[in-house]
């Protein structure tokens, strides 16, 4: 899980890890609320929240979302080329992100 070195309490873990069975619902529900903490400057809890979606979010059309909002994060925080291979994960299910629109934001972050 990408945590940007953030300490993670062993507890928080099993309990977010036990039951990932969540409806369409839950899971774009966690997107909007980890792009809250994204815009409001709670790094942590949306590193956290996107990760969850980026690791066990079943379908890709959250998951490309989720890869942007870190990529953001890093962008913000640490060297850009971590960025970059945030945004190298991305899948396209998504049609709100073109390849060559993440290329260019590539080129923008070089």
């Amino acid at each position: 899980m990408f945590t940007l070195g953030i300490e993670i309490p062993d507890d928080f873990v099993d309990v977010r890890t036990k039951d990932l069975e969540l409806a369409y619902d839950d899971w774009s529900a966690l997107f909007k609320t980890a792009r809250i903490h994204f815009l409001t400057g709670e790094d942590s809890l949306a590193t956290i929240e996107f990760s969850l979606i980026a690791d066990h979010y079943p379908q890709p059309d959250l998951y490309d979302k989720a890869q942007i909002g870190l990529a953001d994060i890093l962008l913000r925080r640490t060297p850009y080329r971590e960025s970059i291979e945030e945004l190298q994960a991305m899948v396209f299910a998504d049609p709100l992100y073109a390849e060559e629109e993440i290329e260019l934001l590539k080129a923008e972050i070089l």
